[in-house]
């Protein structure tokens, strides 16, 4: 039993140094990802010419509407997902955010 209880306390060691990120649990936790987040967006849009018209985040969702076409805004996800090591962007074209639903749709020159 002994033995045990001396493995689970260098196990539990091990698990809780970290080097990057915050505690998983702590109240404190959310309020930090969302300053880093918000300073992050800030940075990464402000590098770019093409910028989107908005941008809302919720916990782990972002909703942005790009009026650039798909070559810019691949190049957009490309330099987002370049910023950060551990911080990576997709895209949907039909998602939900926040319960509603969202649909892509392209511009069709007129006829």
């Amino acid at each position: 039993m002994d033995l045990l209880a001396a493995r689970g306390q260098q196990q539990q060691k091990h698990l809780d140094s970290s080097t990057d990120g915050v505690t998983m649990g702590s109240p404190l936790s959310p309020v930090i990802a969302n300053f880093f987040m918000e300073h992050f967006e800030k940075y990464a849009v402000e590098q770019v010419t093409h910028k989107p018209v908005c941008w809302f985040r919720y916990v782990d969702g972002t909703f942005v509407i790009w009026p650039h076409g798909q070559e810019k805004l691949t190049e957009f996800l490309d330099h987002l997902n370049g910023l950060h090591n551990k911080i990576q962007f997709t895209t949907e074209k039909k998602a939900t955010f926040h319960s509603w639903t969202l649909t892509s749709t392209e511009k069709r020159p007129a006829s």
